[in-house]
This record gives C-alpha cells, sequence and structure tokens, in this order.
C-alpha cells in the first residue's frame, strides 16, 4: 500500500488479480470430495501469497461472516491472515469473535463497513454502482451541480 500511495512499485510485471467469492464453499467442496489427502483448490494461490509483492499478485476474498472461524484452516484464508492483508468487515454477529486483528463484526447499514490493515481500523462506505444501459443517479438529479454536467 505505500508503495502504490508514493507512485512508485518494485515490481514491473503484469497484475494478476484473484477474485474468490464464497470461498467457504470451497472448503466445502475439499473436505466432501474424495476425503483426505484431496488438495485444496486454490493451494496453489495460498503458496504465493507471501510472494504477492514480488510478483504482481491481488488476492480478493469474500467469505460469510458466520464460516469466518472455520476459514483459519483454509490455506488460502491462512496465508492472508498471515501476511496480515487489508481486510474489509461487514455486518454480522459480534458473537463470531475477532474477524481481523481485533475488529468484530457488527450490525452495519448496507454498504458500510470497517477497514482494517495493520495501521488501520477506519468506517467505509461502498457504493452500490448504477444498473448497466441506465442513466447515472448522479445525472437524474435536476439542477443538482452548479453550471450544469460535470
Amino acid at each position: 500500500q505505500d508503495e502504490i500511495a508514493s507512485g512508485h512499485r518494485r515490481w514491473q510485471g503484469p497484475e494478476i488479480f484473484v477474485l474468490v467469492d464464497n470461498e467457504e464453499t470451497l472448503e466445502t467442496w475439499q473436505t466432501a470430495s474424495a476425503g483426505w489427502g484431496t488438495p485444496f483448490a486454490l493451494q496453489n494461490v495460498a503458496n504465493l501469497v507471501g510472494r504477492a509483492d514480488e510478483v504482481g499478485l491481488h488476492v480478493i476474498v469474500a467469505r460469510r461472516i458466520d464460516e469466518w472461524p472455520r476459514g483459519e484452516y483454509t490455506p488460502l484464508m491462512r496465508a492472508l491472515k498471515q501476511q496480515q492483508s487489508p481486510g474489509l468487515v461487514m455486518a454480522g454477529s459480534r458473537n463470531e469473535g475477532v474477524i481481523l486483528r481485533s475488529t468484530f463484526a457488527a450490525d452495519q447499514p448496507a454498504g458500510r463497513g470497517i477497514y482494517v490493515t495493520r495501521a488501520v481500523v477506519a468506517p467505509a462506505q461502498f457504493a452500490l454502482p448504477d444498473p448497466v444501459g441506465s442513466v447515472p443517479r448522479w445525472r437524474s438529479r435536476q439542477g443538482s451541480t452548479p453550471g450544469g454536467e460535470l
């Protein structure tokens, strides 16, 4: 993050983004398949997390808050936690325990969460994008910007 903010990066190759939605389903798939010894589907990605800044790798993982405690048993989640990767804690029950660092889940309005890094714990808000092909909401408000369009 410091490299990105400064505009200077050590890595000079392509940026590779791996997006994993519902990571807990991969865990279930692993344990329900052939049994012991079945490799985790993202084991190769997990092996590279420690060198992510050296190879241009960005890993974004979504996992249900109520499935979070079991996440420490998957190689990918374990690698991300060991690297103290930044995370976003969205709405959930405080009863699930500590999610990242010392942050618990909490009731949150839609689109709000808590951004957690090594140095910062801060509220975060995420906007819902306009549907494809629709008029952007900011343009549909008459007279909302002085002088017309932005």
